[in-house]
């Protein structure tokens, strides 16, 4: 590895540094920092002050570089930097502590058994006694891990040279050792031992390598952006340095002892200053024992690839408190360790919501839980757990005072800079400042982190992103500033009675707390001149936000920067906001509806904009307050109206203007109402009741206790009825809901015995279990098609165990799929009335026999070993410590490898052939994204707007919220700049008021600068319509969707859309059901209405066979003949692989349908595929068989290629 850091020379860096390449001085500090900190440690006697010599010795050198006549000379140069620095230092502060009692603390303690622990404290002390040239030579060796050769260089000597200084220094220290063992003083084989006994000395009290603490060294002392520029981050760890740093930088909240009665008396100490929530046992005692109900809580701990965590000690806290105030001096806390498997259950759990914390001695997890009253838990499938550290700080004020009493959250990892987890999450993983101000993470992911501080008497605040790599650092509680403001309006007329909110932060909500809240924010009311103060404000960046005003600022990305100490001014221009009146209406009636809860949202703008409203007696809503824009409505269902509103109403607001007559009709439900029975007549409680129409809709629920249901369904037609338990299930019962009878009641007798069951293990190709896979078990029809409207589920446990019940006699083909839609096998299976059949085996069944290998590395040439890779959407590993990865059991064919890694872009390659070995992955910076946004008729800038990108293909794993982002700007000449973009490319959108939304796909960035996009911005304009049948009857509810806009007809048939760039021919697609699927072109703002008519489409029914046998799986393309047609009409494509495709509404007229069989044991090439014509008519089904001709006969390439 260290021929691999070395590569390029020291001159070759300097040279770069100073030709403008600052970032490469990065690689100097990886190279020199533990030199420098060894060198500084052998002269002073104090670790904290030695790394502060160390950072303005690095400060200077990048100040001074180019005062370096001879490059090649970089590490005897900056080594006396270091010496000189260290010197003045020791100078200007001669009351230190004891070498003895600082360097011990510095050079880290290994305690596995008494003798080392003596030979440990005899190396410390004999330290202090030896001359400083042959402590700085110890230290660089064994302390900082440097070998001869790069010793040699350091001293511009010969590598025989160095060997030799390092064997007198040994020798040296160890004849000094000896003496402090009076009975072997005189022994002369002991003596010329002696530099073996200093070696031996030294790895009993260093037993391990600095090297790979470089990252961590450099990321904190540059991780402030000394360096190169403030924000600038400098460096990402590699695994193993997350935990050696902790030892390394030699800090812990506490200091060295000498006895065992001190070690006790000290541990008691900390016990007593650390948060109360950080003690197990002493909390277990506190958990409240009232006679409420108690249930528990089960889950899995799993790494990012799904992989089981046992052995962890897992912790629940109940959380009570808000995320402003401090935690009382008591919590409730309930703990389990996991089992092999992963799996843990916490028992005796009153309801409430808990910050579930689990931890091994490397990885760590934490997630937010709630157990309802009725013992109901909401939380995630399973906890992830990611490697994890320790990481210590300091809380000071302004004037270095020690802050103790404050609690520590961390709320934002720099990874994932655009969300802040959730307040009972971070609970649990939370630290508080002792009497010295000093504080401890247990556990926390390596990294930056931006951590909220509450703390006694004074504001909660958040830090700027902290480097938490295993080491100390100094947070500092800065003097509060002020802000003074005014409201006014475009003419500067000051507007009394104002209300806001001034925040800052990101909003974040938790089980048992629905409503989003900032944790760090401020009320406001302008007075009678318009003006406002707020007299203590944390130093930060803060937003604005208006409460139940009809005015809006002109400029909604405005802010305000709070400096410490200081009052800043601003003034806050209102207008009067946009507006949307309307009513909601029942549909059978006429009448208005009261009590409606609707939200009108818009997730495009910067801030988001949401608001909500309840309509009155008489049905009547109306919004206010709302910038220009496309906004949504939705409501809410009732106990009136149980259906959700399906169609989202798409209105274009003006400032100014208020949108009238958006009335919302909602149908009353058509309800199947009834009760589930035994044989004997007895309510079935729990039993589990489903209905489906003929057009496709469904809905269950679980009977109650008496045995009652109620089903809604929005139309009528005929609704088929089904119930189950694990037992019996009842026959399918049919009733038709209408009009004239929106109302049915029906008794679901559980009469037939459903008893049976498959249980098995699930495993992968490399026979290990698979964990949290759908299994389905799909009942085989007489003629081989499989029924999947009549399948059961169930999923696998960490075992990869499952079990399906309430199973019918019969044979069934049981399939097992991954989260990700990846089908593992199948296998079918023969079960026996009342039958339980046990252990059936899904084995995940390879692709072939070739392999892809390669290794992944760092931009600067270091292997990563550090990575989560995945292979398409199916194989997910990860590297190994040398980057290694690999992909087995592979077809033939091409695949794209994913990979990503902490503080890197998330990597995709495409193209790579199963069989490629040496690989060579290379991981890259972010890029820049830059832009400039100008209207598009007058070419000035526009002044206030929000950019958002989403990546165009996802690595198949959670990227932490990568793959996408948002930011707001208000910038005088349209510029904006945004940092951290992926490079595996983005469609960028850009949005402003009264402005059509621009967009582009970038496919191909470039890391770091060097991405600009200029967006040319058209204004917003609309096109309206009408949409008829071929009878001429107008259709509501026709669907139309066109770029940046979409709607539904109303009653009428006629639509509206907006927000479409001015002059521009825009494609708009037409759909409802019953109907074909249709397009149109119209120009937007022409002011001509267009008109478009569907027509009734037919039903094809597709089935495949081969060799006279019917195929379950096969896919199928459908496409028109005439040009005409096809060009309305379009391609479709279907999967099954229940043996039929059904493919309603399509367009009249002669089609081809050309199959392909599903098969994943198969390669493509291989695969058959078939052809046939049929004619779709209006309203009328048709059958077709299409007979699959094996590979040899084929005539054409195989269709799949084209299909993908």
């Amino acid at each position: 590895m260290l021929t691999i850091l070395f590569a390029r020379s020291d001159a070759h860096l300097v040279r770069r540094v100073l030709g403008g390449h600052r970032n490469e001085f990065e690689m100097l500090v990886r190279r020199y920092l533990p030199a420098v900190l060894a060198t500084a440690k052998s002269i002073l006697r104090n670790p904290t002050d030695a790394e502060d010599v160390a950072q303005e010795c690095f400060i200077a050198a990048y100040q001074k570089l180019d005062s370096l006549k001879a490059p090649e000379k970089f590490p005897g140069w900056l080594l006396t930097i270091a010496r000189h620095n260290a010197l003045n230092w020791q100078r200007k502060n001669k009351h230190e502590v004891p070498l003895n009692d600082t360097v011990l603390e510095s050079i880290p303690a290994v305690y596995p058994e008494p003798a080392r622990r003596e030979m440990h404290e005899m190396l410390h002390q004999t330290l202090q006694e030896v001359d400083q040239e042959i402590r700085e030579l110890l230290l660089l060796h064994y302390y900082a891990g440097y070998s001869l050769r790069e010793i040699s260089g350091m001293y511009a000597i010969s590598r025989v040279a160095a060997a030799k200084r390092l064997q007198r220094a040994r020798e040296t220290l160890g004849e000094k050792m000896l003496k402090q063992i009076p009975e072997l003083a005189g022994s002369a084989e002991l003596r010329r031992k002696s530099k073996k006994i200093a070696a031996a000395a030294f790895a009993a009290g260093v037993a391990w390598k600095a090297k790979s603490a470089h990252g961590a060294i450099a990321g904190f002392l540059l991780g402030a952006g000394k360096l190169a520029g403030a924000g600038v981050a400098v460096l990402t760890l590699a695994a193993t340095a997350f935990f050696t740093a902790p030892t390394l930088f030699g800090w812990t909240p506490s200091f060295p002892v000498k006895d065992k009665t001190a070690v006790k008396a000290q541990q008691d100490s900390a016990v007593a200053e650390a948060p109360p929530a950080t003690d197990v046992q002493e909390q277990e005692e506190s958990v409240d024992q009232s006679p409420e109900a108690l249930y528990s809580l089960s889950n899995v701990l799993v790494t990012p690839l799904d992989q089981a965590v046992g052995g962890a000690q897992v912790k629940a806290e109940r959380v009570t408190w808000k995320a402003t105030e401090l935690p009382p001096d008591h919590t409730d806390i309930y703990t389990a360790q996991s089992d092999a498997n992963g799996a843990f259950t916490l028992e005796n759990m009153p309801p409430g919501v808990y910050s579930v914390t689990a931890t091994t001695r490397i990885f760590g997890g934490a997630h937010d839980f709630q157990i309802q009253e009725n013992g109901d838990v909401r939380g995630p499938r399973n906890v992830k757990m990611y490697p994890m550290i320790r990481s210590y700080g300091l809380l000071v004020d302004s004037s270095g005072e020690a802050v103790p009493g404050a609690v520590i959250y961390p709320v934002s990892h720099e990874l994932f800079s655009g969300e802040e987890f959730d307040h009972v999450t971070v609970c649990g993983v939370r630290a508080r400042s002792d009497s010295k101000g000093r504080f401890m993470f247990a556990g926390i992911i390596p990294g930056a982190w931006k951590l909220y501080i509450v703390a006694p008497e004074r504001e909660p605040f958040y830090t700027d992103y902290v480097p938490c790599y295993g080491l100390r650092s100094t947070v500092v509680i800065e003097t509060p500033g002020a802000l003074r403001g005014h409201t006014v309006d475009t003419e500067g007329n000051p507007i009394a009675g104002i209300s806001g909110t001034v925040y800052t932060g990101m909003q974040a909500r938790s089980y048992g707390d629905e409503t989003s809240n900032y944790r760090v924010s401020n009320s406001f009311t302008s007075d009678v001149a318009g003006a406002f103060e707020i007299a203590s404000l944390p130093p930060d960046e803060y937003f604005f936000k208006l409460k139940d005003s009809a005015l809006i600022l002109t400029s909604p990305n405005q802010k305000a920067q709070i400096h410490p100490g200081k009052t800043s001014n601003i003034e806050l221009c209102l207008t009067n906001g946009g507006a949307v009146s309307g009513s909601v209406l029942n549909a059978s009636t006429g009448g208005g509806i009261a009590e409606i809860e609707l939200r009108i949202y818009s997730n495009n703008a910067h801030p988001p904009m949401s608001k909500e409203a309840v309509t009155n007696a008489s049905g009547n809503y109306l919004f206010t307050g709302l910038p220009g824009g496309s906004y949504q409505i939705n409501v809410s269902p009732n106990d009136q109206f149980p259906m959700t509103y399906r169609d989202t109403v798409t209105v274009t607001v003006k400032q100014g203007e208020t949108v009238t007559d958006q009335d919302i009709s909602l149908v009353p439900p058509m309800l199947v109402k009834g009760v589930v029975v035994d044989t004997e007549g007895r309510p079935a409680p729990r039993a589990k009741v489903q209905g489906s129409s003929e057009q496709g809709l469904w809905a269950t629920m679980i009977a109650e206790a008496d045995g009652s249901f109620m089903l809604p369904f929005p139309e009528g037609g005929e609704i088929s009825l089904l119930a189950k338990n694990d037992s019996f299930r009842s026959e399918t019962v049919t009733v038709r809901l209408s009009t004239e009878t929106p109302e049915v009641e029906a008794v679901l007798t559980l009469s037939v015995a459903a008893g049976a069951g498959i249980e098995g293990v699930v495993r992968d190709i490399n026979g290990k279990p698979v964990y949290n896979a759908d299994v389905w078990a799909y009942p085989i029809h007489k003629d081989g098609r499989l029924t999947p409207s009549d399948s059961n589920s169930g999923r696998t446990s960490p075992k990869g165990m499952f079990s399906i019940t309430g199973l019918l006699p019969g044979r069934y083909t049981v399939t097992a799929t991954l989260q990700t839609g990846r089908r593992l096998g199948s296998i079918d299976v023969d079960v026996a009335n009342n039958q339980i059949k046990r252990d059936v085996l899904i084995q995940e069944m390879p692709e072939g026999n070739l392999t892809i290998e390669g290794t992944l590395y760092y931009p600067n040439g270091l292997p990563c070993p550090v990575a989560a890779l995945g292979l398409d959407n199916s194989q997910r590993v990860s590297c190994g410590a040398l980057g290694r990865f690999a992909f087995t059991r592979l077809g033939p064919g091409t695949y794209t490898i994913y990979a990503l890694s902490p503080g890197y872009s998330p990597l995709a390659v495409s193209g790579i052939a199963a069989g490629t070995q040496n690989l060579k992955l290379v991981l890259q910076k972010f890029a820049v994204l830059t832009g400039s946004v100008t209207n598009a008729q007058t070419g000035k800038p526009v002044t206030d707007f929000s950019v958002q990108y989403a990546m165009l293909a996802s690595p198949p794993f959670d990227t932490g919220g990568m793959e996408s982002g948002q930011a707001g700007f208000a910038d005088s000449k349209g510029q904006f700049r945004m940092e951290r973009i992926p490079l595996t490319g983005i469609q960028v959108i850009i949005q402003a008021t009264d402005y059509a939304p621009w967009q582009t796909t970038l496919k191909e960035l470039i890391s770091g600068e060097g991405n600009h996009v200029d967006a040319a911005l058209s204004p917003a304009a609309g096109i309206t319509g009408v949409v008829f049948d071929a009878s001429g009857k107008a259709l509501p509810k026709v669907r139309v969707n066109a770029p940046s806009s979409n709607t539904v007809t109303d009653a009428n048939g006629t639509f509206s859309l907006d927000n479409l760039p001015a002059g521009e021919e825009i494609k708009m697609a037409f759909s409802c059901p019953g109907y074909t699927s249709t397009s149109a072109y119209a120009v937007a703002g022409s002011g001509e209405s267009i008109t478009v008519t569907l027509v009734l489409g037919g039903t094809l029914r597709i089935h495949a066979v081969k060799d006279g046998q019917p195929l379950n799986a096969f896919t199928a393309l459908v496409k028109h003949v005439e040009p005409e047609i096809a060009q309305v009409a379009g391609e479709h494509y279907f999967t099954t692989r229940g043996g039929e495709i059904v493919a309603q509404n399509v367009y009249p007229g002669e089609v081809e349908i050309t199959t392909s069989i599903i098969d994943e044991n198969t390669p493509r090439p291989a695969l058959p595929f078939g052809k046939a014509l049929a004619i779709v008519e209006e309203g009328q089904e048709t059958v077709v068989v299409v007979d699959m001709l094996p590979a040899e006969q084929h005539t054409e390439p195989d269709p799949e290629s084209t299909m993908e």
